[in-house]
């Protein structure tokens, strides 16, 4: 059984806290929180040269989470935390029961909502690379001389729809988080800013990585967006 497998219900009994979330995992949500709305202030304003800046940024930090959902703390690694159908049908099942379940890392509904949103930021700073800005013809993204302009074009339009559903998934997220805080009495975002949350002992392990195994990996995704692009 791994440490995201512990599940309990709240108790009358005196709770705990304990470490949950590791340093990484929350840098990451935190810079990822302020560097959405900054693309698309910076894609509102026309302030392309900045916006391309900010799209990369963002790459770095879905690569950056992608391999450390491989290597990272116990709570981090997608194989501890996504479910099958089943599991997460039976955990939707009793989403409204109070106290109802509560789980360790992400519940089998959050994990895929990360999974979900990964893809999305991903795809959307993806396109970027290859997309076109018909209001600045002095600004061409960083690959988009890799491909003619059909493909960008197609990618431009991507690039548009994909955040309107990041914006919904956004949205859902953030439903989430408040009917989590005000319905079921568990405060989801303050254990992501604080690392920490309160439970019933036994405490369950938490393996949590080395910070060198994060600082590799943070130069790692670097070097990888870096590269993709300098695409000659």
């Amino acid at each position: 059984m791994t440490s995201n497998d512990v599940q309990g219900s709240v108790s009358t009994a005196e709770k705990r806290s304990f470490r949950v979330w590791d340093v990484p995992t929350r840098v990451f949500h935190c810079l990822l929180a302020l560097l959405i709305p900054a693309a698309w202030y910076t894609g509102e304003e026309s302030m392309m040269e900045r916006h391309a800046l900010v799209g990369q940024a963002i790459l770095v930090l879905i690569v950056f989470r992608v391999i450390w959902g491989l290597i990272g703390s116990s709570t981090a690694q997608f194989h501890r935390f996504l479910r099958g159908p089943s599991a997460t049908l039976a955990y939707a099942r009793q989403l409204f029961r109070r106290p109802g379940q509560r789980s360790v890392g992400h519940n089998p509904m959050g994990g895929w909502m990360v999974i979900l949103m990964l893809v999305l930021v991903g795809l959307q700073a993806g396109f970027g690379l290859v997309s076109n800005n018909e209001d600045d013809f002095l600004f061409e993204a960083p690959l988009v001389h890799l491909v003619d302009r059909a493909t960008s074009d197609a990618a431009t339009i991507w690039h548009h729809i994909l955040f309107d559903w990041l914006l919904i998934a956004i949205v859902v997220h953030v439903v989430a988080v408040l009917f989590y805080l005000v319905y079921k009495g568990e405060n989801l975002l303050g254990a992501m800013l604080t690392g920490r949350k309160s439970w019933t002992p036994p405490l369950p392990g938490i393996h949590t990585a080395p910070w060198w195994l994060a600082i590799a990996t943070a130069v790692v995704a670097v070097l990888a967006v870096w590269a993709i692009g300098s695409l000659p």
